[in-house]
């Protein structure tokens, strides 16, 4: 998912800005490249120039990620709420990375209330409506919390919706093991082992497929 992201934030962004300045056009490479780090001081340069308000709108989205990407949650929040402040969302992904950066925060509550807000937005195309990417951060939230009976709930809508995503899966089945369901636990571990490409795979992903039994995959060389 944050790879759909990414290249719908690069989309746009070119799109606004048939030929970008320098600055905002290695902003913009460094991010598509994923090197969110490198990225965070040509797209600040890029924000100090006269941008019309919905391509500064877009390059704080841009930039809010890249901190977003650094755990740096307070700095990706802040740009999160200019951007929204500046350009009303036209989907739901501007509201969802604002719950996931306040979820960083912990503040759950603030999160659930963006979700909230996202359900009024299409997620797939006009007419769609909201998808499985709300269900599934409304559920990452309440898991957070540590309302995991919930989480179990919204989990299997976001699943209706798109029952080939492998992180929703994962996340079940650690709602699943908290509230002590280890049959339904390793069954979904199994779907989010089949499904989790190894390009996601982070330190503690790999240690709980490990605790399960699975050898985590190879990325393709």
């Amino acid at each position: 998912m944050r790879n759909l992201i990414v290249c719908a934030l690069f989309a746009v962004s070119t799109h606004l800005m048939a030929q970008p300045p320098a600055d905002c056009q290695a902003g913009m490479a460094a991010f598509q490249q994923e090197e969110y780090k490198a990225s965070i001081q040509p797209l600040t340069k890029c924000l100090a120039l006269p941008l019309p308000p919905q391509t500064q709108a877009f390059v704080l989205r841009m930039r809010a990620q890249a901190f977003g990407e650094q755990s740096r949650y307070q700095e990706a929040l802040a740009d999160q709420q200019q951007s929204l402040a500046l350009a009303k969302p036209e989907d739901v992904w501007p509201l969802i990375m604002l719950a996931v950066y306040h979820r960083g925060l912990k503040q759950y509550e603030e999160a659930l209330a963006a979700l909230k807000e996202a359900e009024s937005y299409d997620e797939d195309g006009p007419g769609t409506g909201p998808g499985m990417a709300v269900a599934y951060h409304t559920g990452w939230t309440l898991q957070d919390m540590g309302l995991h009976q919930r989480a179990v709930e919204t989990f299997t809508a976001a699943i209706l919706k798109q029952p080939d995503y492998g992180w929703v899966f994962y996340r079940r089945a650690l709602s699943y093991e908290a509230l002590g369901d280890h049959l339904h636990a390793r069954d979904d571990m199994a779907k989010a082992y089949k499904f989790i490409r190894p390009e996601g795979y982070n330190q503690e992903v790999i240690a709980t497929l490990k605790q399960y039994g699975y050898t985590p995959k190879q990325k393709a060389q």
